[in-house]
């Protein structure tokens, strides 16, 4: 039961991960048109301006056949760093993380364990490609605009739908694979509704809905998840209980003595 939370705890804390596989198409030379960039304009025109942000939600993880809930709090000084805290029902802290462009700190309260590398180290070891960019991205509802990592954008089609448009992204890390990334935005409300990150062995599924005004822009307040590879599938509901923008906070990440330090 521990090693069960513990890892889904982990899951929970870096809710957005693809792995590195084959690629999906040729390597093509990035292409812009007037499509991309006009949809792409509406998108931001939407987007939370904001230095500082604070994220309170409810967490109901689906895995190993059982529903945990749980409760999430996040903290983001945009660009710059992701912290979040991972607590049970009851108040109980189980976990914490820390992302910043270069760096990836995640602590483990149930098994004692601290996980401490980054972006490079965790594709090499676990297989995970994660870019602090596209996390951020994701949490905030925003088309991935890759300010600061080594991932690229290779790639870019328009598809136009009867109620929403559909972006879709070819993504190399700048080797011969590619990973590709298709947004979902309503035509009423220029929103990312959906999110399908897809390479020949994985997929993410991501679904925002119940979009609320926060701050004279449309929020979502309800996003859903969900993983597929050949070996599992798991999945991940967030209600976003509470926002607030802009006001002073910290980023506390204390490394404790006892624990065992564990390279990504």
């Amino acid at each position: 039961m521990k090693g069960r939370i513990g890892r889904l705890m982990i899951i929970a804390l870096v809710f957005m991960i693809f792995q590195s596989c084959k690629s999906l198409v040729q390597y093509t030379e990035p292409k812009t048109t007037d499509d991309n960039l006009a949809l792409i304009d509406m998108i931001d025109k939407q987007n939370l301006e904001f230095e500082n942000l604070e994220i309170k939600a409810k967490i109901m993880a689906d895995f190993v056949d059982r529903k945990h809930p749980l409760k999430v709090s996040i903290r983001i000084k945009r660009d710059s760093i992701i912290w979040v805290s991972l607590n049970l029902n009851t108040g109980l802290p189980i976990g914490k993380a820390s992302f910043t462009p270069d760096t990836i700190k995640i602590l483990d309260r149930v098994n004692d364990m601290i996980y401490m590398g980054n972006y490079e180290q965790l594709e090499k070891r676990k297989g995970i490609r994660l870019n602090y960019d596209i996390l951020q991205s994701i949490i905030v509802n925003e088309i991935w605009k890759n300010n600061t990592g080594s991932l690229k954008i290779v790639d870019k089609k328009v598809q136009k739908k009867e109620s929403y448009n559909s972006l879709f992204y070819v993504v190399s890390p700048g080797d011969s694979s590619t990973v590709g990334i298709t947004y979902r935005v309503g035509k009423h409300n220029n929103k990312i509704e959906a999110i399908n990150f897809l390479d020949n062995k994985n997929s993410l599924d991501i679904e925002y809905s119940q979009f609320e005004s926060i701050f004279q822009k449309l929020f979502p307040h309800f996003i859903a998840i969900a993983t597929k590879s050949a070996e599992k599938q798991e999945k991940m509901e967030i209600e976003i209980t509470k926002v607030n923008m802009d006001k002073n906070q910290r980023y506390p990440f204390k490394i404790i003595k006892r624990f065992e330090i564990i390279n990504l």
